[in-house]
């Protein structure tokens, strides 16, 4: 698994010029006003999907068929992809909200900390969520049909996500529900998402496991 992980941060680091276009962005909406919670899961999304293009580089050239034959095990392919991606949402999102904090102190020194952290927590697991969704698909369809596959789950996520908050605005139990959820003690909720994240881990993993292990290359 090390000299995957090599391997892969080696491949990230010459994409050099595509972190620059997102640390310049991310300073263009920090400086226009642009909420902080956004830049914040805008950059650990861009974490997650970095990590996601990995992928996409193993497979051009048919380069599965020359990395499978090298000392490492298709099972230890697939963990290590989970553990790579988790590297780097951590710290996208670490050095995201470490950034946006400082200026926002800078701003207002009466600067909420607590929900800073729980903002780039939530964000954290989300992506890493919306990850372990995608990658079984990924791996299972490749990257053009992967691609499509990609787009329809994270829209259906998403999707669900505004209807749920629609109809709970209509619907009068759903919405005491949902406030309820909002009084939710940050220790608590934090508890529940890494629960959620593991639930959701423990599924995908298996899953994209048995998908390359069943598939030719």
């Amino acid at each position: 698994m090390r000299g995957m992980l090599v391997k892969d941060f080696r491949m990230l680091w010459m994409q050099k010029q595509f972190f620059a276009v997102i640390v310049v962005l991310s300073v263009f909406l920090l400086f226009s006003g642009q909420a902080v919670s956004f830049i914040i899961c805008y950059c650990t999304a861009m974490g997650m999907y970095l990590s996601l293009s990995m992928i996409t580089y193993d497979e051009y050239e048919n380069g599965y068929a020359f990395l499978f034959t090298l000392p490492v095990s298709r099972r230890g392919y697939v963990i290590e992809k989970y553990v790579f991606s988790v590297i780097c949402t951590v710290v996208m999102c670490g050095l995201s909200a470490t950034v946006c904090g400082i200026a926002e102190w800078i701003r207002q020194p009466e600067l909420n900390v607590a929900e800073l952290i729980l903002t780039a927590v939530s964000g954290m697991f989300a992506m890493q969520s919306l990850f372990a969704v995608i990658v079984p698909f990924r791996l299972k369809f490749g990257a053009e049909k992967g691609r499509i596959v990609i787009m329809i789950v994270t829209v259906a996520m998403f999707g669900t996500i505004i209807l749920t908050a629609q109809v709970g605005k209509m619907v009068p139990a759903l919405r005491e529900t949902l406030q309820q959820l909002g009084n939710v003690s940050g220790p608590v909720l934090c508890a529940s998402m890494i629960l959620a994240v593991l639930a959701v881990m423990g599924i995908s993993v298996p899953v994209s496991i048995h998908i390359v292990e069943k598939k030719q290359f």
